[in-house]
């Protein structure tokens, strides 16, 4: 078998990684199965949530919200390899097989390719089919039904070629971790030069597949990059979706710039070279010694896997060579690690991979419930460059995130918050204290998709009538934008002279109070209810320029329209909580 470049194996070797938990946790179980929480993200593969999407991890199901997150706690798995599956209909079914750690939060981000339409063709006359260069000729007479009977008629074949030059190769590849099952039943690493995946079915969807003892070509094209190292013959090998392995089965041959094999059923095939795995395992941080949860590893340029709530990765890799490691985390780059060439079963410990914060801010909050009682919790961070889903499941968030232009989705089993906000840079956080994520019914309850049109405006919506936010002008006039049941467009909201008052409760003095909501129709505005219009303001935190400023409007707080026709809904409570800049 011809020798493969360095180059070559540096590009190609994706590895199996599991999110792991703290190292005082990783002692055995007597038990066969583990039990995690799952936590990640569905896209497509031009980056957006995919909603509706069944996500299975061992014996628990869920399905991805509208923004493509899934979260699925205390789930048993296998101690030697868990598998999450995902599967839509209009898409292309994904798996990913990982290394589990007991009592820990995990993560798993999958990208799912949508199918293109299907190409037709009659069984009677067989043809070919092609995608991204990759060809697959059917004989005639080949095709017969799901329960073996010959079929006679339109055949539909969706196909989908999957380069090693794809951007999202290590990200779309079926299994995750292109483990596999060789000829002898032995367990080995694969190093891929291309697959492609095949469907057939008839007019009604139901499924076709290849006559017993008939054969169909198929025909991939080698990377430019690989041609150099691509081997006179190499191994061809089948998904199992049932294992969520590559299986071993026959060859193709290397005929110009194309590998062409035969095959006699159809998932997705790969031409791949089995190898031995060793085993690399560290830790991601910021450079104050934070973990960072929820990034993406790559090891010789190829990601797919993240690390744990602790900042933990572990997975198997190719030996025989040397390679490098890196981390990315909302789009921003670690620095890169050499790993030197590891032994067919040698477990290496990585060195730390870190962060320069420069890039990023600190986001910090104790999220409770309606009973005041913490509260599990998932926040998304969306940024220009990334994004990235952080879980708790006691409430407390405190994480890094990509500092200037940002956007947040916050979750928790009652409520659902969406808003915009700008973070600063480290040293600097938001901090938001404790925040009660209850969505009492019968309140009017707005969920802001907020942006500031004045400098540096933090804002974060995060119950009834709560929002976090900067005020940075003498005379306390916030703008925002938002979107409300009530479908306003704009916000605008005035307090006005509190900024010399210490903690105590006030009488509100005249309009010192009005919150304002415009649609193309006209407004609406909170205000004082004019048959108990006696409002009172508490002023819980009121410290100096760069302290927190925090208030709270007590009492009748109506929604009106623009003919003062109040809204039905009453807000007895407006909270606002500001970071001072004056």
């Amino acid at each position: 078998m011809k020798k493969f470049s360095l180059f070559m194996l540096f590009l190609l070797v994706v590895f199996t990684l599991s999110c792991n938990k703290d190292e005082n946790n990783d002692s055995p179980t007597v038990s066969n199965t583990y039990t995690i929480t799952l936590v990640g993200q569905i896209n497509d593969e031009n980056g957006q949530g995919i909603p509706n999407v069944t996500v299975q991890v061992g014996n628990k199901i869920d399905q991805t919200d509208g923004n493509g997150i899934y979260l699925i706690e205390k789930a048993s798995v296998n101690t030697s390899r868990a598998v999450v599956k995902a599967t839509k209909t209009g898409y292309w079914s994904r798996s990913s097989g990982f290394i589990p750690r007991n009592s820990t939060v995990q993560y798993c981000n999958l990208v799912m390719p949508q199918k293109a339409a299907a190409t037709s063709l009659q069984s009677s006359t067989g043809g070919s089919v092609t995608s991204a260069g990759a060809t697959v000729v059917f004989p005639p007479n080949a095709i017969v039904t799901a329960t073996g009977l010959p079929f006679n008629g339109t055949v539909n074949i969706t196909s989908k070629h999957l380069a090693t030059t794809d951007p999202n190769f290590g990200a779309l590849i079926p299994g995750g971790d292109l483990m596999a099952e060789d000829n002898a039943g032995t367990s080995v690493k694969l190093i891929s030069f291309g697959m492609m995946g095949v469907e057939l079915t008839d007019n009604s969807g139901n499924p076709l597949q290849l006559a017993s003892g008939v054969t169909a070509t198929v025909q991939l094209p080698i990377a430019s990059t690989q041609l150099a190292s691509a081997p006179a013959t190499i191994p061809l090998w089948y998904f199992d979706e049932t294992k969520s392995l590559w299986i071993e089965e026959g060859s193709a041959t290397k005929q110009g710039n194309n590998y062409v094999g035969q095959v006699e059923h159809f998932s997705w095939w790969n031409c791949d070279i089995p190898t031995p795995a060793a085993t690399i395992s560290g830790y991601v941080y910021d450079n104050f010694g934070n973990p960072i949860v929820n990034a993406i590893i790559y090891y010789n340029n190829v990601g797919g896997t993240y690390t744990d709530q602790y900042g933990y990765y572990s997975g198997l890799v190719t030996s025989g060579s040397s390679s490098t490691i890196y981390a990315t985390h909302m789009g921003i780059n670690s620095s890169i690690l050499s790993i030197p060439a590891l032994t067919a079963g040698q477990l290496y410990n990585v060195p730390d991979i870190v962060f320069s914060c420069s890039s990023f801010g600190k986001f910090k909050g104790n999220f409770v419930d309606c009973n005041n009682q913490p509260t599990n919790i998932y926040i998304q961070f969306n940024g220009s460059t990334g994004k990235s889903l952080v879980y708790s499941p006691n409430g407390i968030i405190n994480s890094i995130i990509l500092c200037g232009a940002q956007s947040i989705n916050c979750f928790s089993p009652t409520s659902f918050f969406d808003t915009s906000f700008t973070q600063p840079c480290l040293p600097d956080s938001m901090d938001l204290g404790t925040i009660s994520v209850c969505n009492n019914s019968g309140i009017i309850f707005f969920k802001f998709n907020l942006s500031s049109s004045i400098a540096n405006g933090n804002f974060l919506e995060l119950n009834p009538s709560y929002i976090f936010t900067q005020v940075s002008n003498a005379d306390s006039t916030i703008e925002l934008t938002v979107n409300s049941p009530i479908g306003g467009t704009a916000f605008h909201c005035v307090f006005s002279d509190f900024f010399n008052y210490s903690p105590g409760t006030y009488p509100v003095p005249g309009i010192g109070f009005e919150i304002e909501y415009f649609n193309g129709q006209g407004f609406y505005y909170l205000g004082k209810d004019p048959l108990n219009p006696n409002l009172d303001f508490t002023i819980i935190q009121n410290g100096a320029a760069g302290d927190t400023l925090e208030l709270t409007i007590n009492g009748p707080v109506n929604v009106f329209d623009g003919t003062s026709t109040m809204v039905p809904g009453t807000l007895n409570t407006f909270h606002l909580k500001c970071i001072r800049n004056w």
